[in-house]
C-alpha cells in the first residue's frame, strides 16, 4: 500500500479514492490504503492529530508544534481534500483542542486559558472562532464542545466552580440546556455528567456518576429527545460503562468494565442497539479495549490496550458482532509510513465517516514521532 500526503493529493485522486470507498458500502474491506495527513509547516516537529472526519473527507483536529518560548502550540486545524492545511481563528490564545466535525464544516472543542482545567467551549463556522453560552450558574464560562450533529446541534459538558457540579450540556438553536445527571457524585464534584455524542435525531449519549449505592460508579447514558434519561447500564458481571458515541440508525458504542475469569478488573468495547448490549471482546494478550465511533453501517472503530499496559492498538469491528481486527494487519506489508519512509504503529481509530474511511493517529515503534492517517476501504 502506498502512503500519499494528504495536503498534495489532488482533488480528483481524493474523489476516486471516496467513490471507491462508497462503493465498497458496507461490505468488509480486505485492506486500507494509508494517507497521511501533513502538518501545517510551522515551528518546530510540527505534526497534526487528526480528531475527526465528516462524509466530505475534511478532517478537524490540532497542529502540534513547538514556537518561540512556548514548548507546545496546539491549534485547531482542518484538512480539506486538494487544499493545503487551514489553522482556524482563535482568540490569541496557544492551545486548542478539536472533538468533531460536521458535514457543513462546522468546527466543535475548546480554547484552554492556563490549563487543561480551563477550558472555553468553542465553536468554528463560516470562517469564525465564537465562544458558546454556558448555563446560568456555571463559573467563569469553563466547559469543553465535544460532538455536533448535522442538525447543528451541539453537546458536550460545562462546570461551576462555586456549585462543584460538571454537567452534561446541549446548545441548541442558539440556546443552552443542561441536561441534569443520574445523581451521582465523583470526589469533591456534588453531581457529574458528560454528553459526548449525538446523531442526527438529536439522542444524546455520554455518562453519569451513579449513586454510592449503585455498582459502577459511573454509568452510561442516553439522553432521548427530548432529555429523557436513560441509565444504559453495563455488561453482566461488570460495573462501570461510558457511551461514547450513537449512529443515525441508533447503535452505541463505549466501554464497560467486568472482571475477568482470574478475577482482575478490566474494561471492554462495547455496543448497545436494540437487542441489548453487546461485548466486542480482547485480543489475545490484550488488557481492555474502547470502542470510540461507528457508522451507519455499523463499522466500529477504537483501541486496544495491550497487557504491558503502556501500548495500544487502533481496532475496527465489522458490526456489533463483529470479531476485534487490529487495523495494523489490514493495511498491507508496507503498513503506514510518512513521505520519509518512516513506518508507524497505528495505535487508536478515533473516527469512521459514512465511506468508511477510518481517521487513525499512529507512533514510530521508538515512540519518537506521531501522525494521523485516513485508511481508506480498498
Amino acid at each position: 500500500m502506498t502512503c500519499r500526503p494528504k495536503s498534495l493529493m489532488s482533488v480528483a485522486a481524493v474523489a476516486l479514492l471516496t467513490a471507491a470507498a462508497a462503493a465498497a458500502g458496507a461490505a468488509t474491506p480486505t485492506t486500507y490504503q494509508c494517507v497521511y495527513l501533513t502538518g501545517t509547516g510551522e515551528g518546530d516537529s510540527d505534526y497534526p492529530e487528526g480528531q475527526a472526519i465528516n462524509e466530505l473527507g475534511t478532517v478537524a483536529g490540532v497542529a502540534r508544534y513547538h514556537a518561540g518560548e512556548l514548548e507546545e502550540v496546539d491549534k485547531a486545524t482542518v484538512w480539506v481534500p486538494g487544499q493545503e492545511p487551514l489553522e482556524l481563528p482563535t482568540h490569541d490564545l496557544p492551545f486548542h483542542e478539536v472533538s468533531d466535525v460536521n458535514n457543513a464544516g462546522w468546527v466543535v472543542g475548546a480554547e484552554i486559558l492556563r490549563s487543561y482545567l480551563d477550558p472555553i467551549p468553542m465553536i468554528w463556522r463560516n470562517g469564525q472562532a465564537e465562544v458558546l453560552p454556558i448555563p446560568p450558574g456555571s463559573w467563569a464560562g469553563m466547559g469543553r464542545a465535544l460532538a455536533v450533529n448535522d442538525t447543528g446541534d451541539i453537546v458536550g459538558v460545562t462546570s461551576s466552580i462555586d456549585t462543584r457540579n460538571m454537567h452534561a450540556t446541549l446548545w441548541r438553536k442558539g440556546k443552552v440546556f443542561d441536561l441534569g445527571t443520574l445523581g451521582g457524585h465523583h470526589g469533591q464534584a456534588l453531581r457529574v455528567s458528560q454528553a459526548l455524542g449525538v446523531n442526527d435525531a438529536g439522542v444524546v449519549v455520554g455518562w453519569s456518576e451513579v449513586k454510592k449505592s449503585s455498582r459502577g460508579g459511573q454509568h452510561a447514558v442516553r439522553w432521548d429527545n427530548p432529555w429523557t434519561l436513560v441509565d444504559l447500564g453495563g455488561l453482566p458481571d461488570g460495573g462501570g460503562s461510558k457511551a461514547t458515541a450513537i449512529s443515525n440508525r441508533g447503535t452505541i458504542v463505549g466501554s464497560g468494565s467486568f472482571t475477568k475469569d482470574n478475577g482482575q478488573d478490566s474494561f471492554m468495547a462495547v455496543a448497545w442497539n436494540a437487542e441489548g448490549i453487546h461485548g466486542l471482546g480482547l485480543l489475545k494478550g490484550h488488557k481492555g479495549s474502547v470502542a470510540l465511533k461507528v457508522n451507519d453501517d455499523d463499522v466500529i472503530v477504537g483501541a486496544s490496550e495491550l497487557s504491558d499496559y503502556q501500548s495500544w492498538r487502533a481496532m475496527v469491528w465489522f458490526g456489533v458482532t463483529g470479531a476485534p481486527r487490529d487495523l495494523n494487519n489490514l493495511v498491507g506489508n508496507i503498513g503506514c509510513k510518512d513521505p520519509t519512509g518512516a513506518g508507524f504503529v497505528l495505535e487508536r481509530a478515533r473516527d469512521i465517516n459514512k465511506q468508511g474511511v477510518i481517521l487513525a493517529t499512529g507512533v514510530t515503534p521508538d515512540g519518537t514521532r506521531h501522525a494521523t492517517f485516513e485508511l481508506v476501504p480498498q
